[in-house]
């Protein structure tokens, strides 16, 4: 590829007509029965406003699940199946879900029943989770993340880990909480994929639970941008201090949220030099080794610039295919 690459609801009736025949009698019987007809149309159309009662403000629930809690050898070709008290609001509703370890997710919907396709490892814990983003038609969501743990081996891992998230003072739902097991990790923190995702109930309170033994860094964003990162210009909490989980319960103490501002200097142009690498063109210097970016179905592999021209910052690439267009999904600096 060359060139640049980015440059209150009306009322409503229901009418209700009976039957009405007519027979090929006399003429002064037929016009006796078509005035007859007629009179029954004028009975039998109702104009009358749609069946009354109270706005649906309930939220909706989980009714079933399968495999079963804690359930233990569970075969790895499974199908994990999910069943709402009510239609749900589906892109809403798989905005919220989340596997972990993770792995990609294959979802087929019938009705309020969602089934989850994903490969399993042998001798694995696993935790699906449906974060209080999951909502119905009409609009209300989850009070509390349903967790469904379960193991294809013979054990299932013990840790639990729970706390509070609070904003500007009062306690806040529906916030995004990741955990990465530092000692299976070796990303950056807030940029990587964690270990394990949930989101605050409507009480503010979160909880991971089958934790495999180890230590912990947690982190809380608000994700206003509804892309799953935790963007430099929105609402994040981040402790000073990992947790250590064993075989019983650990308090990852409360989550504060800050609105963090970090300068983005303006990017001017994003420009193909060849099929492996991207030239980004930013309006002032950046430092590349903070710079953090995600193309969709694009591999980054490596990103920076001349001393001399910190405002030029080159990325190389996977091969980009002529004629494909790869759009810039995600691009912060890390504070």
């Amino acid at each position: 590829p060359a060139g640049d690459l980015c440059q209150g609801s009306p009322a409503r009736c229901r009418l209700a007509f009976g039957p009405c025949f007519i027979f090929p009698l006399e003429m002064n019987f037929r016009l006796t029965l078509l005035g007859l007809c007629g009179m029954l149309l004028l009975g039998c159309a109702k104009i009358r406003p749609p069946d009354g009662g109270p706005v649906d403000k309930e939220p909706p629930w989980i009714l079933a699940h399968y495999p079963s809690a804690d359930q233990l050898e569970v075969a790895r070709d499974v199908e994990v199946e999910i069943v709402f008290s009510e239609r749900m609001d589906r892109e809403r509703t798989e905005e919220a879900l989340f596997i972990s370890p993770a792995g990609s997710l294959e979802l087929e919907w019938s009705g309020s029943k969602l089934r989850i396709a994903t490969p399993l490892a042998a001798e694995r814990t696993y935790v699906l989770t449906v974060g209080t983003g999951a909502r119905d038609l009409r609009g209300n969501s989850l009070a509390q993340s349903f967790t469904l743990a379960f193991a294809t081996g013979a054990q299932l891992d013990q840790g639990l880990v729970r706390g509070r998230v609070y904003r500007a003072n009062e306690l806040a739902a529906r916030v995004h909480v990741w955990a990465y097991d530092m000692g299976n990790f070796g990303g950056r923190v807030g940029f990587a994929q964690p270990s394990y995702q949930t989101q605050s109930g409507a009480d503010g309170t979160y909880e991971f639970t089958r934790l495999a033994p180890g230590r912990y860094r947690v982190l809380a964003f608000t994700d206003e941008n509804r892309n799953g990162l935790p963007d430099p210009d929105e609402w994040l909490a981040l402790p000073a201090a990992d947790v250590g989980v064993s075989d019983e319960a650990s308090q990852a103490g409360d989550l504060v949220l800050d609105r963090q501002q970090i300068a983005m200097p303006e990017l001017k142009r994003v420009q193909a030099v060849h099929a492996g690498r991207l030239l980004l063109l930013f309006a002032a210097a950046v430092d590349p080794a903070q710079l953090y970016l995600v193309f969709e179905d694009l591999e980054v592999k490596a990103v920076y610039a001349l001393p001399d021209a910190l405002q030029k910052v080159y990325v190389e690439t996977a091969l980009q295919e002529s004629g494909q267009t790869y759009t810039l999904r995600h691009l912060s600096i890390a504070g």
